[in-house]
């Protein structure tokens, strides 16, 4: 009788396992298959410092440029030679600026010709990412990056969805900022784009020390246009195509020094187009990744007086290709196998010379 009472009991808890297995798998909502990738400075920087600018940080600065939004953080030496989008550059670890890379998806902004880069150009409203890597970085960005680097990179979201964001601020002197960004697309393709524009007259009253009299400001007026656009199109899920481009362009009047009259204009254009292209394959344990840009930066100084006019110009023209296979062996093994060329045009037209450099690394 024991036999049979124990026989039924094993029968029922098997049954009620059998039956709530059912009814959960029932419930379960099947997930399809989900690959994680990250760049290489983020796979290979474990072992130094990275801070990544949160969104709130980036949503409440869209009508600075770079240099006015990595001066908030307090954390990084920003360089500003005069008022708003005078020349800016930022340094790294007591490093000077030309130790410190600035890169756009993943390519060197910093100029050939200079060494480091104008961040005041850059508007902080072209991107949804903004990294900084504390560490000395050469054997992932290549020469330049002994102190860190900053990345600049927008990276999409395949959600339906149509935004239209305009901001805009004003300021003392005559000063205005505007910006304008449109994000729209679906789970195939994702389209933004951000464009900025800011002047300032600049013409306060200071007090010159030199001569002891109370001045107002003169040729010191700014304007500066700037515009982003990406393009992303997943036509499967193994594979991702995007292209982008920056176009900007800035003009400064530089005024006198203090205690000195002067009766020479001086002025500084900067304009750059930049545009890069990139196809990128992922599936299972595999990666492949073809990427290239194109810049073309521009420069020209002016002094101008009633006797002469006098120009300085400088121009850069750097080609990029890049390509990249990285495979996942196990969980304690990986291969990253990657492939980079670079043709870098310099230009430089001095008062009484003029130069040209081309340079190759592979």
């Amino acid at each position: 009788m024991k036999y049979i009472f124990f026989c039924l009991l094993f029968i029922l808890f098997i049954g009620n396992s059998i039956f709530a297995q059912k009814a959960r798998f029932t419930d379960s909502v099947l997930l399809n298959e989900v690959t994680v990738q990250t760049s290489r400075p983020t796979l290979y920087s474990d072992g130094s410092k990275r801070i990544v600018l949160d969104s709130l940080q980036l949503s409440t600065n869209k009508t600075s440029n770079l240099g006015e939004l990595l001066t908030k953080l307090g954390s990084i030496n920003v360089s500003t030679y005069g008022t708003a989008y005078s020349a800016s550059s930022v340094s790294l670890r007591g490093a000077g600026s030309n130790r410190t890379l600035i890169t756009w998806a993943g390519f060197p902004l910093n100029s050939a010709s200079l060494g480091s880069c104008d961040i005041s150009t850059i508007p902080a409203s072209g991107f949804n990412s903004i990294s900084i890597n504390y560490g000395a970085v050469g054997t992932l960005y290549g020469s330049g990056s002994f102190g860190g680097a900053v990345d600049l990179e927008y990276k999409p979201r395949y959600d339906t969805v149509t935004n239209l964001n305009y901001s805009t601020s004003y300021g003392s002197f005559k000063t205005f900022g505007n910006e304008i960004s449109l994000k729209t697309g679906n789970t195939k393709f994702q389209y933004f784009q951000s464009t900025t524009y800011n002047s300032s007259a600049s013409n306060y009253r200071y007090y010159d020390y030199v001569n002891e009299i109370t001045r107002k400001r003169e040729n010191a007026e700014y304007r500066n246009f700037g515009t982003v656009h990406y393009l992303y199109f997943k036509p499967t899920k193994t594979i991702q195509i995007g292209i982008g481009a920056w176009y900007g362009i800035k003009h400064i009047n530089i005024p006198s020094i203090v205690g000195k009259t002067s009766y020479i204009q001086e002025h500084q254009k900067d304009s750059t187009l930049k545009t890069f292209a990139d196809i990128s394959y992922v599936k299972n344990k595999h990666s492949i990744k073809l990427k290239t840009a194109y810049f073309t930066d521009f420069t020209r100084y002016t002094e101008a007086s009633s006797l002469e006019t006098k120009h300085s110009e400088i121009y850069n023209k750097p080609l990029f290709l890049d390509l990249n296979y990285r495979c996942l062996i196990n969980s304690n093994i990986k291969t990253d196998i990657g492939l980079v060329y670079n043709r870098i045009n310099t230009f430089v037209t001095g008062f009484n010379d003029s130069k040209k450099k081309t340079a190759y690394r592979q």
